[in-house]
């Protein structure tokens, strides 16, 4: 149960594995000026004398600042249906609508991989545990990277706003002051994008402080000592929600363990929530 941000409404939200099923209760008249104090969701048993196997009415309870308490009972009416159903006079209940998973259909029209065992596309396949994307992924996104800020560890060196700078692929970099796990918090300024990806440059500065691998979404990946070259961490639906206001990117000591890591470009590429099929923003 939670209380919907724009509406305040009282809403009840159910996940199953294939879908998201919500309802709001449209609180009306001097209902809708009141506070709401406490939620509370059950399932009442059905009455002595129904068949064996009927299933228990699911509701929830809303406590208003007045010290009423209002029962709201699950349904799957629509339109006039619900209206009848409610009776004159009643708070009427908005449709319980059921919304089929749209991100991994979605997504897939951007930069996803059949699944052979179905006729759905997917985001990313998996092979050996680890998600596998397609080669192109980040040719059929955008990058952002001016629509982020940096925290984290790099603040202990520059300012949010000198690390952006430095960041950029103009041949500068940002350095960690020892050799330790380097931590670099990506922040997303744009409540309309999604990160669904981003790429790293090491080795351009200095060869000598090439971090021996990054730790990105519980994903941890080894770096090739002493070489040049960007690495790409692309995300997988989970992941891009899940990082939709910032993500840590960490860079772990290096491998001689005497020069600290060195970072010298990050690239970080999103989303609309539109092509997401993500309506409300958090």
């Amino acid at each position: 149960l939670c209380l919907s941000k724009k509406s305040v409404y009282p809403t009840g939200i159910h996940f199953t594995k294939k879908e998201v099923m919500f309802q709001t209760q449209l609180m009306k008249g001097t209902l809708a000026a009141m506070r709401v104090e406490g939620l509370a969701a059950l399932v009442v048993p059905p009455s002595p004398g129904v068949p064996a196997g009927t299933k228990g009415t699911s509701c929830f309870l809303i406590l208003l600042e007045d010290g009423s308490l209002h029962r709201v009972d699950v349904n799957d009416r629509t339109g006039e249906e619900n209206k009848a159903a409610n009776g004159s006079g009643q708070v009427p209940i908005s449709n319980l609508q059921s919304i089929e998973s749209k991100l991994s259909g979605l997504l897939a029209a951007k930069f996803g991989v059949e699944d052979k065992s179905s006729s759905r596309v997917r985001h990313a396949t998996k092979a050996g545990g680890r998600p596998q994307f397609p080669v192109d992924f980040f040719e059929r996104v955008e990058c952002i990277t001016p629509n982020v800020n940096y925290a984290g560890d790099l603040l202990q060196c520059y300012t949010s706003e000198i690390a952006k700078q430095r960041l950029a692929a103009n041949g500068d970099y940002v350095v960690a002051l020892q050799n330790e796990p380097f931590n670099i918090v990506v922040q997303n300024n744009n409540p309309d994008l999604v990160m669904v990806g981003v790429r790293v440059l090491v080795g351009a500065a200095s060869l000598q402080h090439v971090p021996a691998s990054f730790k990105i979404l519980d994903r941890v990946v080894d770096v090739k000592e002493g070489v040049r070259r960007w690495y790409d961490f692309p995300f997988t639906v989970e992941e891009s929600l899940s990082a939709e206001k910032e993500f840590s990117l960490v860079a772990n000591p290096t491998p001689n363990g005497t020069n600290p890591p060195l970072i010298d470009s990050i690239e970080v590429y999103g989303l609309t929530r539109e092509e997401m099929g993500i309506r409300e923003k958090m």
